[in-house]
């Protein structure tokens, strides 16, 4: 799977996760959106929950924000410093939270794995937002938000 991220958004073979496509994430489609989580003990992701776009009113995503444009390498760059100097080790990544909102007015609040280790660029995320306004709006856009992903300078 080739990936692209913008924030939490990151890009699969035909959709868009928000998380970390590896682990719990939300994979939007064109048909509606799939809460996937990782089944540690079968090794594969598993469809924990489905919603049609007809069922969805909102999505709104929330995460920490860093100050760095490669949070993930200084998460790295901490994790292995602290390996070396016997602190222990401890690569993790942020939470993301995302609330479903369903046309009934009752909602749901995800807890996803971020792929990052201390949070996203402001700017990222309300660029995130934004192309999820554009998915709620008209669903049939996602590949056209994948592409945007992956190539922001076109």
């Amino acid at each position: 799977m080739s990936e692209h991220r913008m924030a939490w958004l990151v890009t699969t073979d035909d959709a868009v996760a928000v998380g970390d496509p590896w682990r719990d994430h939300v994979l939007l489609t064109t048909e509606g959106l799939v809460h996937r989580r990782l089944d540690v003990d079968a090794a594969a992701m598993v469809d924990e929950a489905t919603w049609s776009w007809a069922d969805v009113t909102d999505l709104l995503v929330s995460a920490p924000t860093s100050r760095t444009s490669k949070p993930g390498l200084w998460a790295f760059l901490r994790a292995a410093a602290a390996e070396a100097t016997g602190w222990g080790s401890t690569l993790s990544s942020v939470e993301v939270a995302a609330r479903i909102v369903h046309a009934d007015g009752t909602d749901a609040l995800l807890l996803l794995d971020g792929h990052t280790g201390s949070g996203y660029l402001a700017e990222d995320q309300e660029e995130a937002r934004a192309m999820l306004r554009r998915v709620l709006e008209d669903p049939g856009t996602i590949p056209q938000i994948r592409n945007l992903i992956a190539h922001p300078d076109a």
